[in-house]
């Protein structure tokens, strides 16, 4: 925003121009600025006046209008230059170009390869697409010149104003700011005072302004001094600037063109070039320049060339900055630290940047003495308006500064093989995040990504342990990336919590590893991954990864690659899936897994299993829905921006289920709402309806007689979804196809009968079974020899839960850490599990059967007891047994090769063998 209208009175154009207003109306009716007389009132076009400005120099038409010595019209040698625009040699462009001041550098010539994190906005971009621009240096005015007769406020003289830095980047030396009129205003630091102090953002400062090609460049930057000031008068005190030095025409013009041969890579010539601009007469931006390209290529010379800046320009902080950041780089600390005390006492205006440079180094060197010192350089820098506050460095001195504990923490895990970052700290501890690639820790004990660390500088209780708990849960954005399965705590003393944290790990999936100082102190003269290993060996087998009772997601959810692909390309083509398999196979945890990959959806999860026993009517549903649905919109806004906002709710905004009667209608609203918002949008986003364990809303045995209403309900979503054009998309989950195979239920037509896409969900495959197995044991500091997955695989056919059940009894029988599974190992616990704890899990898949489904069951003992073929089954049952038959087979339970059927999981069979039908194998 410019803060000026398309269409400007002349007072305006003059305000735009920077110019006298009666300038303004002579160029007017000299037709010299484009321009409409309507009546008796110029109208000026801001667009036009752009494109006039871009053809002219503005410093020269203003400084002849405002000396009366020259005429308006243009000079010989402006007419020439503008007649005749041909390519001239380097020398005539010498002889040719007025004295130049100072470069607008884009990010071409600024953003060398030292640059980080430079901000982009569309004022950069369109100074990247320039050559290189440069303003002309007006001319000083005679004694005989007339001042501007437009009188001005006494704080800003007519080119002169104030503003707000917007951005500023130091390592580009470049950035904008946003004048109080509304312009974006270009700013290089070679034109702010004492040789580029750097700016902060939303620092105040006063400065003059001048028109170039692209736009409005800064020029004698002032930082505005805050000072106390009364209400009334809120003009900002600016300290005198010190004159802008005057660059040599051949200078300037060697300099562009070593700018233009390092672009083209002919560093050879563009060294030649630096060095001519050095000797023709040296600025602050061809040292900068020559030393980034040298950076790396030839660090000597950059240090040569930094050296010779320093001589040349004494007080320029800048310099002092970048030649310790170079011998910082280079490994030599003590001279960094040597040339940035000189810096402090030949450059006290850039005292600011210089004193926490000199902060950082010293923490990097890391000597007891050095921490004291840079603490204090920190605090100096700190008074004199230097922003730390997040800055890791800063963080990570005051953590080496605080109490012992914190530093002993810090060197622990450096010496143990991690990288430690520094994040946060506060009265009570300090966080840091490690991280490490070495195999001890990655394949032994899965210490992937990074780990936070939490130090604590007092006793600990048991909210602290849980404060630990909710961060692996819910990361803040801050720790994007992190292990969620495991934190390490560190104390003077975990005794009073050592129960705790042991219950914790039992009954949770998160690691909570308490470090105390004991350990810490022995790592000073001990090694300190030997001193850490045996403290993950005891406290990670504490845990059972293998045991978790619910949906995975993330890390913890393996393979279904095929399948989500398959699931996610339905919804992207508007169709409508049924997933089917036995309970614990995973349905729901595929559901959440595509949850979080449809990020873009409005996706909306209701488990019917979750839904209160008294309230088995639809109604409820309905209702339930649309509270989902509204919670979704609310949390989406951020990722769709406005199209969800200020959309009415009429059911999902009720807090309690009221008006049974309109329920219906004012579900129907809420969809609408939402479908229409997206459909005015032109978005893509989709809104998708996931109801889990969708059997008990179905009558599909007197046992479960399903929810009232449930027809409307499920006629009311397919002819939603077939009408929404791919828009609203519904998923069901299901132990059997049969809820959408039959044709007639109760009488009646069957509302879903061939609606949903059916999707059998099988065990995993080998390769995606040993991955979990694997990489779930490799958190407990257990490892599996290839022989025991086979084993593994072929007693549980992959299926994801009864897999996991069996390696956690593995996991009971062998304590000991870190452990090495053998075939044998697997024998024995598979004897344990078929005892114990294999009848729940088997035995639910019986009584389902049993309840839903009876042909089924009967088929699965038949085949147990060595009944293999379809023929004799049919012969065993007095129903049709091919579509049961299929049904098996979709479960995984049953398998037919070569013509015969035979029970596909090998505990399973041998269970039934033993339990059900008193066999042995």
């Amino acid at each position: 925003m410019t803060g000026f209208p398309e269409i400007l009175t002349p007072e305006q154009a003059a305000e735009y121009l920077q110019l006298p207003a009666d300038v303004v109306l002579s160029y007017l009716e000299q037709r010299r600025i484009p321009g409409v007389k309507i009546g008796n009132a110029w109208r000026i076009r801001r667009s036009m006046l752009d494109q006039w400005l871009d053809q002219q120099s503005l410093l020269a038409i203003e400084e002849q209008e405002i000396s009366t010595n020259q005429s308006i019209e243009p000079s010989h040698d402006e007419k020439e230059s503008i007649a005749q625009p041909a390519v001239k040699s380097s020398e005539e462009i010498i002889e040719k170009t007025p004295i130049l001041s100072q470069v607008v550098q884009s990010p071409e010539v600024t953003g060398d390869k030292r640059s980080e994190n430079v901000p982009t906005t569309a004022q950069e971009e369109r100074l990247s697409s320039d050559e290189q621009t440069t303003t002309v240096n007006s001319p000083a005015r005679s004694p005989s010149s007339k001042p501007p007769t437009t009188e001005k406020p006494p704080a800003q003289t007519p080119r002169r104003i104030l503003g707000k830095v917007k951005t500023f980047n130091p390592k580009t030396g470049y950035g904008f700011i946003l004048a109080d009129d509304g312009r974006e205003v270009f700013v290089h630091a070679v034109n702010i005072e004492n040789y580029g102090q750097y700016l902060k953002s939303r620092d105040r400062v006063e400065f003059e302004i001048r028109r170039v090609p692209k736009g409005w460049q800064a020029y004698n930057v002032v930082i505005v001094q805050k000072k106390t000031q009364s209400v009334s008068s809120q003009v900002p005190v600016a300290v005198p600037s010190k004159p802008t030095p005057v660059i040599s025409k051949r200078a300037q013009v060697a300099f562009e063109q070593a700018l233009a041969a390092r672009e083209l890579g002919d560093f050879k010539r563009a060294r030649e070039l630096f060095e001519e601009a050095i000797r023709q007469g040296p600025f602050l931006n061809v040292f900068q320049a020559y030393a980034a390209m040298e950076e790396k290529e030839n660090p000597q010379n950059a240090m040569r060339v930094l050296e010779k800046g320093i001589q040349s320009f004494p007080d320029a902080g800048i310099l002092y900055n970048d030649y310790a950041m170079l011998k910082r780089r280079l490994g030599d600390l003590s001279g960094a630290i040597e040339v940035l005390r000189q810096g402090l006492k030949a450059a006290p205006a850039f005292a600011r940047q210089l004193h926490w440079s000199l902060a950082t180094i010293l923490v990097d060197r890391g000597e007891e003495a050095d921490l004291s010192e840079a603490a204090e350089h920190a605090k100096r820098a700190k008074e004199l308006g230097q922003s730390l506050q997040g800055d890791v460095r800063y963080i990570k001195l005051q953590i080496l500064t605080g109490p012992r504990i914190g530093k002993q923490v810090y060197s622990f895990f450096e010496k143990a093989g991690f990288q430690v970052r520094p994040l946060s700290f506060n009265n009570q501890w300090a966080d840091l995040l490690i991280y490490s690639d070495l195999s001890e820790y990655v394949e032994t004990y899965d210490l992937r990504d990074r780990i936070l660390v939490r130090c604590f500088y007092s006793s600990i209780n048991l909210s602290h342990l849980t404060a630990i708990q909710n961060v692996l849960r819910s990361p803040p954005s801050r720790m994007r990336g992190l292990n969620q399965d495991v934190a390490f705590l560190a104390a003077t003393d975990i005794q009073p919590l050592r129960d705790a944290l042991y219950r914790l790990m039992g009954e949770n999936r998160e690691a909570i590893v308490p470090i105390e100082s004991q350990s810490l102190d022995a790592s000073h003269s001990e090694d300190a991954s030997r001193i850490l290993r045996p403290i993950l060996d005891q406290w990670l087998s504490r845990r059972d990864l293998y045991r978790y009772n619910y949906p995975v997601s993330g890390r913890r959810f393996f393979g279904r690659e095929i399948d989500l692909q398959r699931l996610m390309r339905d919804i992207d083509d508007g169709h409508n899936v049924g997933v089917f398999g036995l309970r614990k196979v995973g349905k729901t945890s595929m559901l959440h897994q595509l949850r979080e990959l449809r990020t873009q959806d409005i996706t909306v999860y209701l488990d019917i299993q979750g839904v209160p026993s008294d309230s088995q009517d639809c109604a409820y549903l309905y209702w339930a829905i649309a509270r989902k649905l509204r919670e979704e919109c609310e949390a989406k806004k951020e990722i769709l921006g406005s199209a969800l906002q200020g959309i009415s709710f009429q059911l999902g905004s009720q807090n309690t289920l009221r008006f049974q009667k309109r329920t219906h209608k004012l579900f129907d609203h809420d969809i609408h709402a939402v479908l229409n918002r997206l459909e005015q949008n032109g978005m893509s986003t989709r809104l998708v309806l996931i109801l889990d364990e969708v059997d008990r809303l179905l009558p599909v045995s007197e046992a479960s007689p399903g929810f009232r209403g449930y027809a409307d309900f499920f006629a009311y979503l397919r002819g939603t979804s077939q009408n929404s054009g791919g828009r609203f998309v519904t998923i069901i989950t299901a132990a059997n196809p049969a809820l959408c195979e039959q044709a007639m239920w109760e009488g009646r037509d069957n509302p879903i009968f061939q609606f949903y896409h059916l999707m059998f969900l099988p065990p995993l495959t080998r390769e995606d079974c040993n991955d979990m197995v694997v990489k779930l044991g490799r958190g407990m500091g257990i490892g599996y020899s290839e022989e025991s997955l086979e084993t593994i695989f072929h007693a549980t056919s992959g299926h994801p839960y009864i897999t996991r059940l069996l390696c956690s009894q593995i996991n009971q029988l062998n304590p000991s850490r870190p452990l090495r599974v053998t075939p044998e190992m697997v024998v024995l616990a598979q004897n344990e599990f078929l005892r114990g704890e294999a009848t729940p899990i088997f035995n639910e898949i019986l009584e389902r059967l049993d309840t839903f489904f009876p042909v089924e069951r009967d088929l699965l003992l038949f085949i147990a007891d060595g009944v293999d073929d379809e023929i004799e089954l049919s012969e065993l049952v007095n129903q049709p047994v091919d579509v049961a038959l299929y049904h098996l087979i979709g479960y995984q339970l049953v398998e037919q090769t070569e013509g015969k059927y035979r029970i596909k999981i090998d505990m399973l069979h041998e269970w039934l063998r033993r339990y059900r039908l008193g066999r042995s194998r």
